[in-house]
C-alpha cells in the first residue's frame, strides 16, 4: 500500500524522492518478519544419538529384523519411535532392508551347494528312433 500511495505524491516530490517503492516494500517484509516469528520450529523433536546408535546396533546384530522388528524391541524397551524415522537412521548408516547379509564367498557358496554340484560321470542321448545311448566314464 504504501509504495502505491508513493505514487500520488506530486510529480515535483517525486524528484526528491530517496526511497524507491521497492526499498518500502522491503522494509516492511522485514518488519512483518521480525514481528512473526516463532520461537519453536514445527515438526517432531530430533532424535538423541544412543537411540540412533541404539537402532543401527540391533540392525547390525540381528540382521533378519527389519526396520517394524526393531521399532517392536525398541518399544518393549521404552523407547517410542516410528518405523519411517528407524528405516531413515538405516538408509543414513547405509543399511539395507532386512535380511542384512553378507555375501558368502565362493568357498562358503560351494561349501553349501556341493551336494548339487556333484554328479555322476554319465552321458545320456535319446535319438530321433528313441534310443538312448549312454555313455559312462
Amino acid at each position: 500500500m504504501l509504495a502505491a500511495l508513493t505514487r500520488l505524491l506530486p510529480a515535483g516530490l517525486g524528484a526528491h524522492r530517496i526511497v524507491r517503492p521497492a526499498t518500502l516494500l522491503g522494509w516492511h517484509r522485514r518488519l512483518v518478519r521480525r514481528k512473526w516469528t516463532y520461537p519453536n520450529r514445527p515438526g517432531r523433536p530430533p532424535i538423541d544419538q544412543e537411540i540412533r546408535d541404539l537402532v543401527i546396533r540391533l540392525a547390525r546384530e540381528n540382521p533378519g529384523w527389519g526396520h517394524r522388528r526393531i521399532q517392536g524391541e525398541l518399544a518393549r524397551l521404552g523407547h517410542r519411535i516410528g518405523a519411517g524415522t528407524i528405516r531413515r537412521i538405516l538408509g543414513r548408516a547405509r543399511l539395507g532392508p532386512a535380511p542384512r547379509r553378507a555375501d558368502p564367498g565362493w568357498r562358503a557358496f560351494l561349501r553349501t551347494q556341493a551336494s548339487g554340484l556333484l554328479a555322476p560321470d554319465v552321458f545320456c542321448l535319446d535319438t530321433i528312433r528313441l534310443q538312448r545311448l549312454t555313455r559312462c566314464s
